[in-house]
């Protein structure tokens, strides 16, 4: 990782520490990481757990 993409990532990491409360539910966060996501990633996300589950089910 090169310094430039380094310091890009710090500064998103402190953006979104910055932006969090002091006090959370659990249920915002899990919401707002699911708001997050992208569709693409939920598609990947199903094909992977479907793809577990099958293995575990015919093994």
């Amino acid at each position: 990782m090169d310094d430039k993409m380094f310091e890009k990532r710090m500064e998103t990491l402190n953006k979104s520490y910055e932006r969090m409360p002091v006090k959370t539910e659990v249920s915002e966060v899990i919401n707002a990481i699911e708001n997050e996501r992208s569709p693409k990633n939920r598609r990947e996300s199903s094909f992977i757990g479907l793809t577990l589950q099958a293995s575990l089910v015919f093994s």
